[in-house]
């Protein structure tokens, strides 16, 4: 079989010692190991000791396949592909994790049952988990994550459906959907052209992150600071066609007591066509953008109330220190809130998801 097969993987414990770490069930690639094959593509493997077990050591927690798909040859075959769960409940910083350089054609979840997995690229640009799935949103998903804390690095999640303005029907594509809580993502893209990120629950850190998208591109009802992220809007050749303006945000918050919000700090907007920050998913929708740059794509207008309209004095949508051509809000909606400094802190600042120090206690690499 081509391409490269992990032999033997064992948790932080190692192999017949006695501090119960221990080695992951199976490696399974499609085609067998050592069948001929070109490069079969290793499933989506997940591997714990199970919940209660007793197990303590870090186990290897995901391989993705390397290899290629089909029988037709391998794809690409690079380095081994590894995500390490850095232990059942604890968090043990100190693994080292390398996955590979090279793109890899399947749908992964990451189950609840699955918590503290570390899934480390080269970068987001050629480590990259790709699908094609679209029409449901629900089925749609390259990525899906319900597990908590769970760290990605270097990391490409893109849906490809559409994205070579061949113009097929404008339905959901997800690249990534994150249902955890306490999740965090440095250096990672997220490419797709309408509902490219679905960040729907729980709390949740992106930082110098790459988000792509034309329709509804962030969205759900998660609870987010999104810091040095550049978002890049695809809103021309597919949406402008028919007249149509993209939008960046649809954040679902559904009570005035809800903690969920988007917060963006110190982004980057950029791209081509026209779009909107957001429009209302929720009765209380909650969108911050803070000293960022906001260029030429940003209609003045700002946000829609989408079919909140009505309703609009309950939407959180707010802007402050923000730069560039379409930062002016001279021409805002009439609606876009004016928030205090001690609102701006209390929303902003890295508690607003962030009060017991989760995010230092995670791996960064």
């Amino acid at each position: 079989m081509e391409g490269r097969i992990i032999g033997s993987v064992i948790g932080l414990g190692g192999v017949g010692d006695d501090m119960g770490g221990g080695m992951i069930g199976s490696i399974i690639g499609s085609g067998g190991m050592g069948d001929g094959m070109g490069g079969a593509m290793i499933g989506s493997v997940i591997g714990l000791g199970g919940v209660g077990d007793g197990i303590r050591g870090g186990m290897i927690g995901l391989v993705i396949g390397f290899g290629g798909v089909g029988d037709d040859g391998p794809r690409s075959v690079g380095d081994d592909v590894v995500c390490v769960n850095f232990g059942g409940h604890g968090i043990v910083p100190s693994i080292t994790k390398k996955l590979v350089a090279t793109d890899h054609i399947e749908q992964v979840k990451i189950g609840k049952d699955k918590p503290c997995i570390f899934l480390e690229g080269v970068n987001s640009k050629t480590t990259i988990i790709q699908y094609d799935a679209h029409e449901a949103t629900d089925t749609s998903i390259t990525f899906s994550l319900l597990a908590e804390n769970f760290v990605a690095k270097n990391i490409g999640f893109k849906n490809t459906y559409n994205l070579d303005g061949a113009g097929h029907p404008r339905v959901p594509a997800v690249a990534a959907f994150i249902y955890g809580d306490k999740a965090s993502f440095y250096s990672c893209g997220f490419i797709g052209l309408q509902d490219t990120l679905w960040d729907e629950l729980g709390r949740h850190y992106f930082e110098q992150c790459y988000i792509e998208g034309a329709m509804d591109f962030i969205f759900g009802g998660g609870q987010t600071i999104y810091e040095k992220c550049t978002i890049q809007v695809t809103a021309d050749a597919l949406y402008q066609s028919n007249g149509g303006i993209g939008f960046i945000t649809a954040q679902r918050r559904l009570s005035a007591d809800h903690p969920s919000g988007y917060v963006f700090k110190q982004a980057a907007v950029v791209g081509r066509g026209l779009t909107h920050l957001g429009r209302a998913y929720g009765p209380y929708s909650r969108v911050i953008f803070v000293r960022s740059m906001l260029s030429e794509v940003v209609v003045p207008e700002g946000w829609n109330a989408w079919t909140y309209v009505g309703q609009e004095e309950n939407l959180v949508y707010a802007e402050s220190r923000c730069f560039g051509v379409g930062s002016d809000t001279s021409k805002r909606v009439p609606w876009e809130k004016k928030l205090s400094d001690s609102q701006l802190r209390d929303l902003t600042e890295l508690s607003f998801i962030d009060q017991e120090g989760w995010i230092e206690k995670q791996p960064k690499g």
